[in-house]
């Protein structure tokens, strides 16, 4: 069974991804690879499988591995696919006006949680809330060692308090609309507090504990790992939400999609998260499983792939690019549903703008956002008055500056080297005259300031979490060699309006309000296009039909939050 999620999709949308979905009979625990006989083995081990190796027990670095984030820790608050909070280590989720969430008449507030009773970690040292205390120091510590601000929540707390060992108080500087469902997660202060004190980046970043030696209190406890070949978890009889159904787990890893479809297809895999599969793999093994019904693959379009538009005075080349009317005519230029039913075997999906239709108040961004259709006559319209004219050889010029150039830069392996190259086609076709530059992956990732230096456009993607990825847009966030590179903001865009909405969307505390806002802030960001929005990319799940538990990723989830629930059929 293959399923798209899709809570808000517009009706035809879903209707077209329903249609090419394989129909088969539901599922059935007896059609799976190995499965006889599951159901009266309730030891049996979920064998995960990932695309890479974790840097550290809780490492979630670049989405490639948010299954170790939820397996071994656990936060105080989470959130579902659907949008719906609940609470994990607190004894509930904190609302708005009550002695829970409360609001000074200057803005500054206060959010207070009540652990629960018994919270206790991993080695059984009881966990409380001045582990949390420790948290927001470690938090502070790494962020003064990177000289980064650490992220938007970081720079709002005032202080974080135990006034009990089971009551946590966080103070906040501003209204904060996320402040329920804070990102801060205790850290084992009976390890890791002398090492913090001696103040050396280096000694406490490579400490053993956030290795082999990790203490946790997420439902599964480190049993074992061995570098370069797998990760054993057990489950933990004291988490917070009762004991996992599913007794061990075993985590391994390839950068070989073919290989982990083999081992799945052989019964040695059970589950494949966090980019073990990409889209073009996932239809492969569902072309498998689809006599069977061996398992079900679930596609979420939670990946933006757009193109970056660079806005730095100093590095841009053509200085065309600052007028918006080029960048508009370059998106017109370029046709998108194409381009994504190429990438996607027909089941793409454009992005009309930078968050995706899954959302629910997406219906009023879609009737309030300025569309760009593929449409070339368009395009020379919007060149001639930025300047650009097309000529009798059918290329974009101005007099005194030339042909319309531009380099188009993307990572020369699998999809984007794919993508980029059809992009520049498109450009190509349309009157331009662009310079294909395709980069080795390991370049652009070795390199922050390559990635914020380009001078034109460069292809790229983002999971759309919490911040719906809008915070990339916004001044502080500039990615600038003071921050070394490290902003989110790599085109170097700025605008004070921008930044307004922005401020007024995650500080709103009143949800009409936020959604208005948010609606406002897409709108301003389709007429200025600091990007260009291609297409919606899914994030994989694939699971064995015997698995039951695996849901949707949705933007604002946290995400496997429920894998204290999963269960063999």
């Amino acid at each position: 069974m293959l399923t798209v999620s899709a809570r808000v999709l517009p009706t035809l949308v879903l209707l077209a991804v329903a249609a090419c979905a394989p129909v088969g009979r539901p599922a059935r625990f007896e059609d799976t690879p190995g499965g006889q006989g599951a159901d009266a083995q309730p030891d049996r081990t979920l064998s995960i499988l990932l695309r890479i190796e974790p840097r550290g027990a809780t490492d979630s670095s670049a989405s490639l591995n948010r299954i170790s984030l939820s397996l071994f820790s656990a936060p105080l608050v989470a959130s579902d696919h659907r949008e719906v909070r609940f609470a994990i280590l607190a004894d509930a989720v904190p609302e708005l006006n009550t002695d829970g969430w409360r609001v000074a008449s200057d803005g500054r507030m206060e959010t207070v949680y009540r652990l629960r009773r018994g919270l206790t970690w991993h080695d059984g040292v009881p966990l409380t809330a001045d582990d949390f205390v420790f948290g927001h120091r470690v938090a502070v510590a790494q962020s003064q060692w990177t000289g980064t601000s650490g992220g938007e929540e970081l720079r709002l707390v005032e202080a974080v308090v135990g006034a009990d060992p089971r009551t946590l108080v966080i103070r906040w500087r501003e209204p904060y609309a996320e402040a329920a469902i804070p990102s801060l997660r205790p850290w084992a202060r009976h390890i890791l507090e002398a090492p913090l004190e001696e103040g050396n980046q280096q000694a406490f970043e490579s400490h053993p504990y956030w290795m082999g030696e990790y203490i946790g209190a997420g439902p599964y406890r480190l049993a074992r790992w061995e570098p370069g070949s797998f990760i054993e978890g057990l489950a933990f009889d004291e988490f917070a939400l009762g004991r996992p159904k599913i007794p061990r787990v075993v985590l391994t890893w390839s950068q070989d999609p073919n290989a982990t479809i083999s081992r799945i297809l052989s019964g040695h895999g059970d589950l494949a998260v966090d980019d073990a599969l990409q889209f073009q793999e996932a239809t492969t093994l569902q072309q498998q499983w689809s006599a069977s019904n061996g398992g079900t693959i679930i596609l979420s379009p939670t990946r933006l792939r757009y193109v970056q538009v660079q806005a730095r005075p100093e590095h841009v080349n053509p200085k065309a690019l600052l007028d918006a009317r080029v960048r508009k005519a370059l998106l017109h230029a370029v046709d998108r549903q194409t381009l994504a039913d190429i990438m996607l075997e027909g089941k793409g999906m454009v992005a009309e703008t930078f968050v995706p239709p899954t959302l629910s108040f997406y219906p009023a961004v879609d009737a309030a956002v300025t569309k760009y259709p593929y449409d070339l006559r368009r395009t020379d319209q919007l060149m001639a008055e930025a300047g650009f004219p097309k000529t009798v050889d059918g290329f974009y010029a101005n007099p005194s500056e030339g042909r319309f150039g531009l380099q188009v830069r993307g990572i020369a392996e699998g999809q984007e080297g794919r993508e980029t190259t059809t992009i520049a086609d498109y450009l190509r076709r349309a009157g331009a005259e662009p310079i294909l530059d395709l980069v080795p992956s390991t370049q652009r990732q070795q390199s922050a300031e390559l990635r914020s230096t380009f001078p034109a456009l460069t292809a790229n993607n983002a999971t759309v979490y919490r911040d719906l990825t809008l915070n990339k847009n916004i001044t502080s966030a500039i990615a600038n060699a003071a921050n070394r590179w490290s902003g989110g903001n790599r085109t170097g865009y700025s605008s004070l309006e921008y930044d307004r909405l922005y401020e007024g969307w995650s500080r709103s505390l009143d949800g009409g309000t936020r959604n208005q806002t948010v609606v406002q802030l897409l709108k301003l960001a389709n007429d200025d296009l600091p990007s260009l929005p291609m297409y919606f990319n899914f994030d994989v799940v694939a699971h064995v039909s015997a698995l039951i538990g695996p849901t949707p990723v949705a933007p604002d989830s946290t995400y496997y939050a429920n894998v204290h629930e999963w269960r063999w059929r």
